[in-house]
């Protein structure tokens, strides 16, 4: 398994090499690149993958000091894990539509925590729309990819 690990505050001189070089003494490192805003000029942060998924979680106790300054390191996580979610937004509901009714359908999709039903203060009527919060994020990747 390949693990992967963000390290950010580099020191704007910092290259792929210096980077790959300081986090091989860890692990076997597949790829070490420093994000950069130009040809020369880094964003000041930069992904090492490493082939021992073992090895970054010791490499998160430690601090780490490359090309003389402190560098933080944590676990990368991917854009699809950033933006997973296990709430349902649900839309163009009729007024008269139950919860029962609400919850049936959906179940078909993956058991439900709970439906967060959004009422209007004023008179306290169902504005329409609700979420629908799932156990599992998947059950939410099962109804908007369906």
């Amino acid at each position: 398994a390949v693990v992967s690990t963000q390290s950010t505050a580099l020191n704007f001189a910092t290259r792929d090499e210096s980077l790959k070089s300081y986090f091989e003494k860890y692990g076997e490192v597949e790829k070490a690149e420093v994000k950069m805003e130009s040809a020369t000029r880094s964003r000041g942060f930069g992904f090492v993958v490493f082939i021992e998924p073992e090895v970054l979680d010791s490499l998160l106790e430690l601090k780490h000091t490359l090309d003389g300054r402190e560098i933080e390191v944590k676990r990368a996580i991917t854009m699809k894990e950033k933006f997973t979610t296990n709430k349902l937004f649900v839309g163009g509901l009729p007024p008269k539509l139950s919860n029962d009714h609400l919850v049936e359908f959906f179940r078909n999709f993956g058991e439900i925590q709970d439906v967060e039903w959004v009422v209007d203060r004023v008179t306290g009527n169902r504005k329409g729309f609700c979420f629908v919060i799932f156990e599992d994020p998947e059950a939410v990747e099962r109804v908007t990819d369906g």
